[in-house]
């Protein structure tokens, strides 16, 4: 473990760390209020969070790790956390997947009024969304509708419960939608 400054020197900040799906069954809780360096490094920040629990190592290279709602890649970055700033560990969609944050730089303002994003816990309805879509400028549409398997590392499935940190997948979602728009602007 990387050694902190010293606590003379370095201010403190208490930060929110919030735990999802994987993350939250390994370390048996939602949330927790941490005390760390104002500055510090992003893996040192990591690394304080896996030492409060250990049992995270086995998930370190497939996490998303994010600081105030922006994806951080463990590494040199240099973080100035201020107290109340939220720290997410959100496991990746699929395992071992490697993860590239999307670009920077769209300009989001001229798109947002385009774009359809809603988050919701009721069932979906295929006609619903089809109308949501539909434009006499698109040629077509494309859905994906999927389903889950009856089972899950030997065991069986009976329910299937998906988590997200709402406000930042919200603000993701913008920014694939800016990024696809800038790429396809047509679309």
């Amino acid at each position: 473990m990387v050694p902190r400054c010293q606590r003379m020197i370095c201010s403190e900040s208490q930060v929110e760390v919030l735990y999802f799906a994987k993350s939250a069954e390994i370390t048996g809780i939602r949330s927790e209020t941490v005390s760390v360096p104002q500055e510090i490094k992003a893996l040192q920040l990591w690394n304080e969070i896996e030492t409060r629990h250990p049992g995270l190592a086995d998930v370190r290279n497939q996490v998303i790790f994010a600081v105030r709602q922006e994806y951080v890649k463990f590494g040199d970055q240099l973080l100035l956390l201020q107290s109340g700033d939220e720290i997410v560990i959100i496991p990746p969609l699929v395992e071992d997947s490697a993860f590239e944050p999307p670009g920077k730089g769209t300009d989001e303002v001229e798109e947002k009024s385009k774009d359809i994003i809603k988050f919701t816990s009721e069932k979906l309805s295929v006609d619903e969304v089809s109308q949501l879509v539909i434009s006499p400028l698109c040629g077509a549409i494309s859905l994906f509708v999927g389903t889950t398997r009856n089972n899950f590392e030997g065991k069986k499935v009976i329910s299937l419960e998906y988590e997200a940190y709402l406000p930042m997948a919200e603000n993701e979602v913008r920014k694939i939608c800016s990024v696809i728009r800038q790429n396809w602007p047509n679309t």
